[in-house]
């Protein structure tokens, strides 16, 4: 597969997000699944990506100001009144070539 720059992966709760960081990924944006649409979140440090409708649930990927942490996924959980929010890693890679 030649051109391939970066990989993405979602991440699950605890020790697999610490296999990604401690294996050269980097937390990038989080990914959001609720029951309701996102609406009325301006001034909350963050920056909806790509919503969308799954079925009866409402999915986004969000950049936040203010960081990767668990106490903002907690705080975004909250904010959206999500069912779950995972971690989006990504990770560069050194060679435009992989065999």
């Amino acid at each position: 597969m030649s051109g391939v720059r970066r990989v993405s992966v979602g991440s699950a709760e605890g020790y697999v997000e610490h296999f990604y960081a401690k294996n050269g990924y980097t937390p990038v944006e989080f990914h959001v699944r609720a029951q309701h649409p996102f609406t009325g979140l301006s001034g909350v440090g963050l920056e909806l990506l790509r919503p969308r409708e799954h079925g009866s649930d409402f999915l986004v990927n969000v950049r936040s100001d203010y960081g990767y942490t668990q106490e903002e996924k907690q705080r975004i959980k909250g904010l959206l009144r999500a069912d779950a929010v995972i971690l989006i890693f990504e990770k560069q890679l050194a060679s435009e070539r992989l065999l």
